[in-house]
């Protein structure tokens, strides 16, 4: 996976968890499914900080071990 399509995907996994949200706080789906939900938007949030650490490690790695926001060059 390349970082742009990551990117995509951070964005419409966002989406996703919102809409969840929207559903949960208008009371639209049934309050047994509020459990499931929550643990389908925290897979997600792992999903999302497991490839953000990923791309941070490739990046790294790309710059010979210098972070790209390094102030002292």
């Amino acid at each position: 996976m390349n970082k742009k399509t990551f990117e995509v995907l951070t964005y419409i996994s966002l989406g996703i968890v919102f809409f969840l949200l929207v559903l949960m706080l208008t009371k639209t789906v049934p309050v047994s499914w509020f459990v499931y939900i929550l643990g389908f938007s925290i897979l997600l949030l792992i999903f999302r900080l497991v490839f953000r650490v990923y791309f941070i490690m490739v990046d790294r790695k790309s710059y010979g071990g210098k972070s790209s926001n390094n102030r002292n060059g």
